[in-house]
């Protein structure tokens, strides 16, 4: 048998309180992360939140890396600058627009001493070097398509 008929067979036969908790931790389970890359200057942040969590509080998981308060922080998706009210999925991002291997992008910035907050400024990413001809593997697709190997 199972899990899920495991499951269902103790629902079935259990007491109402316990099922509706299961559904609970079900339905709760149900809700997947969501990933951001959150840039400001040369800082750059990963994290994951849930969908229902709320602007405030992925200002708050930067608070724990930054040490900057939730209220100095402002964020950015593209030009909009996110209220700390809204749902993260209120805000357009779920698990289809935020995965693991493709996280939303954010832009952060601080309020500065002055009271007022800085503008939002994200240092282009680098890029690395080409690799030395030693470390370049042979027989390695050229750019038309064709593969050079050469025969010793």
């Amino acid at each position: 048998m199972n899990p899920t008929c495991i499951a269902a067979t103790l629902l079935d036969r259990s007491i109402p309180f316990i099922r509706q908790q299961f559904v609970f931790v079900a339905l709760n389970l149900m809700i997947w992360d969501i990933f951001f890359m959150i840039r400001r200057q040369k800082l750059t942040l990963f994290t994951d939140c849930k969908e229902t969590n709320t602007v405030l509080d992925l200002k708050k998981i930067i608070d724990g890396v930054t040490k900057v308060n939730p209220e100095d922080q402002r964020l950015f998706k593209g030009d909009e600058i996110l209220d700390d009210s809204k749902l993260l999925s209120d805000c357009g991002f779920s698990t289809s627009t935020a995965r693991a291997q493709e996280p939303a992008f954010l832009g952060l910035a601080f309020r500065g001493e002055d009271g007022e907050f800085e503008p939002l400024n994200i240092a282009p990413l680098t890029q690395p070097p080409d690799l030395p001809e030693v470390m370049k593997q042979r027989g390695e697709p050229s750019s038309d398509g064709n593969s050079d190997q050469t025969e010793k």
